[in-house]
């Protein structure tokens, strides 16, 4: 039988579903960046199950252990996942196998019980076939182990995400130049000491003509890289986090660089309820929106409502955490 493990400092309805779905035996730890890592690095024998942020992303601690360690991604498993699970859930699930460093596989999914009941079938089914001229993997009871033969067999990793992102918009990367920061941005210092992180910048043109400013930390060369696109159109900022697609991640602006619709309609497919109160829509993240109502911005995640600042700490604070996950 897998292992089943529950990630949260909180027991959340959401999640309490999922352990259900999972299994009576689900053991449940705290969110931190040093279990998960000791998971991808000496797991169990069998499949380890880790369900863990919210209902459509995985928690801070798990990207932060994947970035730390040699555990390898099963490409293909997350895109899987999304086509065979309901719109809209399936359009915006985040989702991981992982091969670790012990040879054994790891299965990482948000706080979506739907997710968790057809990720198990779904990886027995990508495991048989993956075997090449080795013996394939044995499935019996949900527990795979992956020889070393079988580990070379797996097919090479997809291109990144934000190159993804950038190809379906038409965009190409002009590396011989960069865009200085927006004055809309230079002049907030926090948002500004973040982009001025950024360990390459680069200019994006548009099918269109249009420009925008690339920055990639630590750059713009490697998969793995957090990139963000930046814009200011006729006054108004606006960022797509490129490393989140298909997501559509960032700060909205005049809807030039994120493909968004109003404020209610994202509510409704992040978190499946309206928001308590109109407001306009300022960014949108994961399983959560940013509406802006009297020069504060607002967070919805179909739950609770909460103010998280003005239009510059919240530009700043988002920007950040970008920029690291």
């Amino acid at each position: 039988m897998h292992r089943a493990i529950i990630l949260s400092d909180t027991r959340t309805p959401a999640l309490e579903a999922c352990a259900a779905v999972l299994g009576a035996s689900a053991e449940w730890f705290p969110a931190r960046t040093a279990f998960v890592r000791a998971l991808l690095q000496y797991p169990d024998d069998e499949v380890v199950v880790v369900c863990s942020g919210d209902r459509l992303e995985l928690d801070a601690a798990v990207h932060e252990a994947l970035a730390e360690t040699a555990a390898r991604r099963l490409p293909g498993f997350g895109e899987a996942l999304r086509r065979v699970l309901p719109s809209p859930l399936g359009l915006l699930t985040e989702a991981e196998a992982v091969l670790t460093e012990a040879g054994r596989l790891l299965l990482l999914l948000p706080a979506a019980p739907e997710a968790c009941e057809a990720a198990l079938p779904l990886l027995a089914e990508m495991v048989v076939g993956l075997g090449g001229d080795a013996p394939q993997q044995s499935v019996q009871g949900g527990g795979v182990t992956v020889t070393q033969a079988e580990e070379d067999a797996l097919p090479e990793p997809e291109a990144s995400r934000w190159q993804a992102a950038l190809e379906a918009r038409g965009a190409r990367i002009d590396r011989e130049r960069w865009l200085k920061l927006p004055d809309e941005l230079a002049a907030q210092a926090a948002a500004r000491n973040v982009l001025e992180g950024a360990g390459e910048r680069a200019v994006v043109v548009l099918p269109d003509g249009r420009e925008a400013g690339l920055l990639g930390f630590p750059d713009l060369r490697r998969p793995s890289s957090k990139v963000l696109m930046v814009a200011v159109t006729r006054g108004v900022v606006e960022v797509a986090a490129l490393h989140r697609h298909p997501q559509q991640v960032g700060i909205c602006g005049r809807g030039t660089l994120l493909t968004v619709g109003s404020a209610e309609a994202e509510a409704m497919q992040r978190t499946r309820t309206p928001p308590p109160r109109e407001g306009l829509l300022f960014a949108v993240d994961g399983g959560a929106i940013y509406l802006l109502r009297s020069a504060v911005v607002y967070r919805w995640d179909g739950r609770w409502e909460r103010a998280e600042g003005s239009e510059a700490q919240v530009t700043a604070s988002l920007l950040l955490r970008w920029s690291s996950r």
